[in-house]
């Protein structure tokens, strides 16, 4: 769970994780990106403190934008050598944003992690055009 500090120790430590980070990408492309989805979610989890809902224009949620957009930089140019880390990180962000269990309080209600969409954004120009319809 490194990864879920890096943000807030980069200046500090910025170069060790980032190494981590390359590291991890060079063992398994795929496993790093979900990796890199469960430290958003859970980040993303603690800014619902006490069934609050988000607030997308804290502090705190413009900062794991920010974490996520430093992630999707962190994949390069090259499309197609991501393509299969991309899109399982982008299918665990959607199941993540629309589970209806999370909504315990409001069965009919929107789910309460729909917000997380718009971290997942972060992510979207890495995406292949064929990849983006069937995502």
């Amino acid at each position: 769970l490194i990864l879920k500090c890096l943000f807030q120790y980069y200046n500090d430590y910025g170069d060790i994780i980032k190494a981590t980070l390359g590291k991890a990408r060079e063992i398994n492309k795929t496993n790093c990106a979900r990796t890199m989805a469960l430290s958003l979610t859970l980040l993303f989890k603690d800014l619902q403190r006490d069934g609050i809902r988000v607030n997308r224009q804290s502090e705190e949620f413009i900062s794991l934008k920010e974490l996520a957009k430093r992630f999707a930089l962190s994949f390069g140019l090259d499309a197609v050598k991501n393509r299969e880390a991309i899109t399982a990180l982008h299918r665990e962000g959607i199941l993540f944003s629309v589970n209806p269990l999370e909504n315990i309080e409001d069965p009919t209600g929107p789910p309460p992690n729909l917000p997380f969409l718009e971290i997942l954004t972060e992510f979207t120009n890495k995406l292949l055009k064929q990849d983006k319809r069937v995502v």
